[in-house]
């Protein structure tokens, strides 16, 4: 076991956890040979840089951070009415970097009564949210012809016919 998990630091790093197949290149961009997932690279930056602006400065109360999450949420969900696009999926993927910064600042900001039931919530929109994307993977892999060969599946691009993934 301890054989097989030094081995596997000799892989190549992946730093984008979309299969590699092809299917979802616009999930990704390509940084050095590597592919770097677009909606982390841009969300989670975004939202450490915002978080420790609420907390080094305290710009707003708690439940105006609340309101904030939840704005900064429901505007991200334009995503699914706009055609994608490198620059849509940044600024939505921003938009959900604010709005992860502002619900982590509210519960750590809200008094101890308030603080589960926000703490409660935002886990729970974060699960249902994870669980509706990675459907929408899954549900594209099953569709594929390829998919039965999982995990094999994804050792390289596939062939395109007029431009679209076969």
């Amino acid at each position: 076991m301890r054989l097989k998990f030094i081995e596997d630091l000799k892989e190549p790093l992946v730093l984008s956890h979309h299969p590699l197949c092809g299917r979802f290149d616009e999930h990704v961009f390509h940084l050095g040979g590597r592919k770097v997932c677009r909606g982390c690279a841009t969300a989670y930056p975004v939202a450490i840089i915002v978080l420790l602006g609420l907390l080094i400065f305290h710009p707003l109360p708690y439940d105006a951070l609340f309101i904030l999450s939840v704005a900064a949420f429901v505007l991200n969900l334009g995503r699914f009415m706009v055609k994608r696009s490198i620059m849509t999926d940044i600024l939505f993927n921003s938009l959900l970097g604010l709005s992860l910064a502002a619900i982590i600042a509210s519960t750590l900001t809200a008094p101890s009564g308030e603080r589960t039931a926000i703490a409660a919530l935002a886990v729970s929109v974060f699960i249902v949210f994870n669980l509706i994307k990675g459907y929408r993977m899954f549900s594209t892999c099953r569709r594929c012809p390829m998919s039965a060969r999982f995990p094999d599946c994804t050792v390289g691009p596939m062939e395109r016919e007029n431009g679209a993934i076969r």
